[in-house]
């Protein structure tokens, strides 16, 4: 009988590889690099990860995961819609720019991922668009969303917005947190005219 998967080594090894990506970025992440930072050997790595690639894929999960948590049990405490979603935003603008480096490889290879992290980020963005869609069902009222605005609909809107600017922030122009708010905060404000009572 095989013997159960330490949870430990699990984080031991995704952390090493969180590191050497925030040193060196894309390149310097391995699978012996990783190995060695996290004290195991090449084959543990393997039982776990079919190659770097895969290994930065789960760093990049982990990390978003790990980033909508936090803002999921800590939500704007807002009912304005347009405020809502610039915060949301400005938590994950604010968390690429602190490694660009990282974040530019991560993102880029999220962008191309395989299955099974294909499926395994696409839930995640759906998630993520359900959660914002009923985060704004609690915007509606005087001051806020009309009875008719659908929520669902500007959730779609705010996530691709959101992505095409977290791209910008990490490419090669390095668009700061405050410009990516700026825009994200014009281009949703045009989205919700009609949508508001």
């Amino acid at each position: 009988m095989a013997r159960p998967r330490d949870p430990e080594v699990d984080t031991r090894i995704v952390q090493a590889a969180r590191e050497l990506l925030a040193e060196g970025g894309h390149y310097a992440v391995t699978v012996t690099a990783a190995a060695e930072r996290a004290g195991v050997s090449r084959p543990t790595v393997y039982r776990r990860y079919r190659d770097t690639r895969d290994l930065l894929m789960a760093v990049l999960f982990e990390d978003l995961e790990a980033g909508w948590a936090e803002i999921r049990a800590n939500p704007p405490a807002t009912t304005d819609p347009l405020e809502h979603m610039a915060r949301v935003a400005r938590h994950f603008f604010d968390y690429y720019a602190r490694n660009p480096v990282a974040s530019r490889a991560m993102l880029q290879s999220a962008l191309f991922a395989e299955a099974p992290w294909d499926e395994a980020f696409a839930a995640q963005g759906m998630g993520f668009v359900a959660w914002m869609a009923q985060q704004l069902e609690g915007c509606r009222g005087p001051g806020g969303l009309a009875p008719h605005a659908d929520t669902g609909l500007l959730a779609q809107a705010w996530f691709g917005i959101y992505l095409t600017l977290a791209m910008a922030g990490v490419n090669g122009a390095r668009m700061p947190p405050d410009v990516q708010e700026m825009l994200l905060r014009a281009v949703l404000g045009q989205h919700l005219r009609g949508c508001l009572a």
